[in-house]
């Protein structure tokens, strides 16, 4: 008899345990299509993004006329086919380049702009290889996906289907490492410190999940890596200064006092790590005291240490509340 019970080993959100293990591109453009066919919510969230990426101001009258087509070649049909386009009974039509795995070529992207592609948008999962000023000098906007899941993020659906198929989405997009939560909350913070107090301290293992703050942990990093992103965005010259990185990653150290701190950071620097020229770097604080978790930055003897749970407040997005410290921090000391 043929084994009918599907291997679930790995697949956490529904639509992981739905999809094959196909090309991952293909595999979730099609549930992206589906998403926006069946909820109203998706639509008029991905809509805006691309409206907003794209600069066009018409407003969007009846998001039920748009639909989502997949492998789509451009206007002038002269070869290739584009991952997916958005498309209405009007204008504008938005054509979408999709890359997880494969990395973006600046000559692709210029085929389908000599074929009549007005509104060509590259997504990535991760920043793209080709320069964000280039791809603008092409005419060409970029998105990360993390983008569009933070856009799903920012609002509560309406209804409970649009709940479902949202939180679906973007759980799906999560484990397939293309985007990942943005608001990191003080119990996720906690849950990180008694993963370092068992990891330290064998008799607090007991009760622990296996799980228990290894995502919370690989949260925090990604917060992290996004902010050095934004620094560098925000000031050019930031790498040009400081070329060298180490993190973000982990490490602990011992103070005065002899309280153990367990750290997720990054630091900037230039030349030999054990120079006397100064290093720039922030990140959490995870004190064995029991004592408030805390946020760092530092730049040669300027060190500067922040509440966390004032910190992230009334933040949807933690890392636009810690880039604007860090960004601070780094005009006031440079």
């Amino acid at each position: 008899m043929l084994n009918t019970v599907p291997d679930l080993q790995g697949a956490e959100s529904f639509f992981g345990t739905l999809t094959s293990d196909s090309h991952k591109e293909n595999r979730f453009s099609r549930v992206l299509a589906a998403c926006f066919a069946k909820s109203s919510f998706v639509r008029k969230q991905v809509l805006r993004e691309f409206h907003s990426v794209c600069r066009v101001r018409s407003r969007i009258a009846n998001d039920e006329q748009w639909s989502c087509r997949l492998e789509v070649p451009p206007p002038k049909g002269m070869g290739g086919r584009i991952d997916i386009c958005l498309v209405s009974n009007e204008t504008p039509v938005f054509y979408v380049e999709s890359k997880l795995q494969a990395e973006l070529t600046i000559s692709q992207l210029r085929r389908y702009r000599k074929q009549g592609v007005q509104y060509l948008i590259a997504i990535t999962r991760n920043r793209p290889e080709v320069s964000r000023a280039q791809l603008k000098r092409e005419g060409i906007f970029t998105l990360r996906w993390q983008d569009i899941h933070s856009r799903l993020a920012s609002e509560r659906p309406p209804t409970h289907v649009d709940r479902f198929i949202s939180g679906s989405l973007t759980a799906y997009m999560e484990e397939l490492g293309m985007a990942h939560r943005e608001r990191v909350t003080m119990k996720d913070l906690e849950c990180c410190r008694r993963l370092f107090s068992a990891v330290s301290s064998p008799e607090n293992i007991n009760g622990l999940s296996l799980r228990s703050g290894f995502m919370e942990i690989d949260w925090c990093l990604k917060l992290l890596g996004d902010l050095k992103a934004e620094l560098i965005e925000i000031d050019p010259t930031f790498l040009k200064r400081l070329p060298q990185a180490w993190g973000p990653g982990y490490y602990s150290y011992e103070n005065e006092d002899g309280v153990k701190y367990n750290a997720l950071g990054w630091t900037q620097f230039k030349g030999p790590w054990n120079s006397k020229r100064p290093k720039f770097g922030c990140g959490f604080l995870f004190p064995s005291d029991k004592s408030d978790i805390r946020f760092y930055s530092s730049y040669g003897d300027h060190w500067k240490e922040r509440e966390v749970a004032k910190l992230l407040s009334g933040s949807a997005r933690s890392v636009e509340a810690v880039t604007r410290v860090v960004s601070s921090d780094w005009r006031r000391w440079r």
